[in-house]
């Protein structure tokens, strides 16, 4: 180790046993800035990843509407859902309740999307 190395490490030494409170909150800092650093990645690569995939059954509400980028009353006007305690249930179980098929209801998330987008979803 070459003789600037060891300076500095001394000198990260002494801080830490004198000032055990600060140096104990700035890792504490590093840590958590790290931490959300990641999520912020995952989140983006999480949800820009998703834009791509086509309406799936097991798909609700609340997750077509913060992908695709469209209000979640007007998905449920369009599948005439007056409940919004539904928005978080999956296209399946909408289908299941409304005694539809599965497609037609992804038929009419599709035409709310094309409708706010101008162009149809996948």
């Amino acid at each position: 180790m070459a003789h600037g190395q060891r300076t500095i490490l001394r000198g990260l030494a002494v801080i830490l046993r004198r000032r055990p409170l600060l140096s104990s909150a700035f890792l504490a800092t590093a840590a958590l800035t790290f931490i959300f650093g990641l999520k912020a990645i995952f989140y983006l690569t999480y949800w820009t990843d998703h834009r791509q995939k086509p309406i799936a059954s097991w798909m609700s509400i609340n997750h077509i509407a913060r992908v695709w980028k469209v209000d979640a009353d007007a998905l449920n006007g369009a599948l005439q859902i007056s409940d919004s305690a539904m928005n978080g249930v999956s296209i399946a179980r909408i289908a299941q309740e409304k005694g539809e098929p599965v497609q037609v209801i992804i038929k009419q998330i599709k035409s709310v999307i094309e409708q706010e987008h101008g162009e149809p979803p996948s």
